[in-house]
């Protein structure tokens, strides 16, 4: 038996132990087309946010909104863009309009690897919210092309970022924690690149 994570492999563990004793980590990561460029649109604004996640309840999209609320309430001039499959029928583009954040969100929809790269690299940080999640690789992904990240401490994250040395890490579900740590990078260029350089 094969897992993703540490994680993935306790939670194997407490359902199924009998296969838990037989099961071995292995971190996915495979080889992907290397030869998409940005398609299409603008570049991003210098303090844009990016969430590269498919828009599902799990992936703490609307944690993140109501962080992103903070964060313009503090004072900070933002953009938050989300860049993955929409699979909640637009309730996260109403929940943006519903909070004021219509003229600060993007919401991109799939967009092809090479130009998710491109935003990875534009990003301020890249941002994942996640309920729950085992080895995320969009934030390996991002981490690879040397993005400040911030994370919910779920599942095999903490596997993939040391907290305060390649990202920051934060409670899941705690939009206040969220928010203080994405102003934290938006305010300190000398951390952002810090930690971009020791994920990458």
């Amino acid at each position: 038996v094969t897992v993703v994570s540490q994680a993935n492999l306790e939670e194997l563990k407490s359902l199924l132990p009998e296969a838990g004793m037989r099961a071995k980590v292995v971190y996915s990561y495979g080889a992907h087309d290397e030869t998409g460029l940005p398609a299409s649109g603008a570049p991003l604004p210098a303090a844009a946010i990016l969430c590269p996640a498919r828009l599902a309840p799990y992936k703490g999209i609307d944690v993140l909104l109501m962080a992103f609320a903070k964060l313009l309430d503090s004072g900070l001039s933002a953009r938050l863009v989300f860049c993955g499959r929409d699979q909640m029928a637009g309730r996260s583009q109403e929940f943006a309009r519903r909070m004021g954040l219509a003229g600060w969100v993007s919401f991109l929809g799939e967009v092809p690897r090479g130009e998710l790269k491109a935003l990875m690299r534009q990003a301020a940080c890249v941002v994942l919210p996640s309920r729950r999640d085992n080895f995320p690789i969009a934030l390996l992904e991002a981490m690879g092309e040397g993005a400040a990240v911030v994370a919910a401490r779920v599942g095999g994250v903490g596997e993939l970022v040391r907290d305060g040395v390649d990202g920051l890490l934060v409670p899941c579900e705690d939009a206040e924690a969220l928010a203080g740590a994405l102003e934290r990078l938006l305010r300190d260029g000398g951390l952002r690149r810090r930690l971009g350089e020791s994920a990458r």
